[in-house]
């Protein structure tokens, strides 16, 4: 190609013009990364920052409402314990909201370490389940599947790996009317892997939910069943990362009106030691 027509090619300009134009988008171009990048790392640090003054407040809150509760100065009146149950109840479930945009800014930000090593299944599952067994039969769900035998271990960080559980838990529990059920299963996948699946026979998320269900700040259209405390939609987003972190990821299986089921994928423990993880 003659260099008229090269010119005419780009525009009918020179080619220095060109570079230059060229070299002038990509400063721009750079600079809008670097304000954005500056914008999140400030959105993340505002998280953080709001999360840790909201934490000491909170506990107190808490602390003196258990004490109350308690009778640590003498009998509450009836109608003063219904008071001091609220704002217990309401504490706690704010402390869980404190919490979890603690470990959303931790995660986005890459501050977020994992303690790999050993974790027996059965172990793991009875814990996640003696914790969300109260929620569970309050509202009347049969958690009775909620339960494995066998001696399999996962590679995993125990802490983390509860908590992913516990939401998954306490999230089936919360869309599965009364008289509903909650359990879990066990399946390999592959000689690396196991999935640990928890499923409801709840009120079930439609198709088009059923990725966008896993986005930070996100709530589904689906509301929780009555009395069920409603979040701020990192729940999900906080597992998956977790999953993530630790070399497994979460699926999701949901029809509308028949159920959900959550997939969780983590390393065995064999494999992760091979690995020298």
């Amino acid at each position: 190609m003659k260099d008229s027509e090269a010119r005419q090619a780009n525009g009918g300009g020179k080619p220095d013009d060109i570079v230059a134009a060229l070299r002038a988008r990509i400063d721009d171009l750079t600079a809008a990364l670097a304000r954005a990048n500056c914008a999140e790392r400030e959105r993340l640090s505002f998280i953080a920052m709001v999360g840790h003054e909201l934490r000491t407040p909170l506990t107190a809150i808490t602390g003196f409402a258990d004490a109350a509760l308690h009778g640590v100065h003498g009998p509450p009146m009836p109608a003063y314990r219904e008071y001091f149950a609220s704002i217990h109840a309401a504490g706690r479930h704010l402390e869980a909201v404190t919490d979890g945009l603690l470990d959303f800014a931790r995660l986005e930000a890459g501050r977020f370490g994992f303690d790999m090593q050993r974790v027996p299944v059965r172990q793991m599952v009875a814990e996640a389940r003696a914790i969300v067994e109260p929620l569970a039969r309050r509202s009347g769900i049969d958690m009775a599947a909620v339960a494995l035998t066998g001696e399999r271990q996962l590679w995993a960080d125990p802490t983390r790996a509860r908590q992913i559980l516990v939401n998954l838990l306490t999230n089936a529990v919360k869309f599965t009317p009364s008289g509903g059920a909650v359990g879990v299963e066990v399946t390999p996948a592959g000689p690396q892997f196991l999935d640990l699946a928890v499923w409801d026979t709840g009120i079930g998320i439609p198709l088009e939910e059923q990725e966008r269900i896993f986005e930070a700040f996100h709530q589904a259209g689906a509301q929780p069943l009555a009395g069920a405390a409603k979040g701020v939609g990192l729940g999900l987003a906080i597992a998956r990362r977790l999953a993530q972190g630790m070399g497994g990821d979460i699926g999701l299986a949901s029809t509308p009106g028949e159920g959900s089921r959550f997939t969780v994928r983590f390393p065995l423990a064999a494999a992760g030691l091979r690995r020298g993880a």
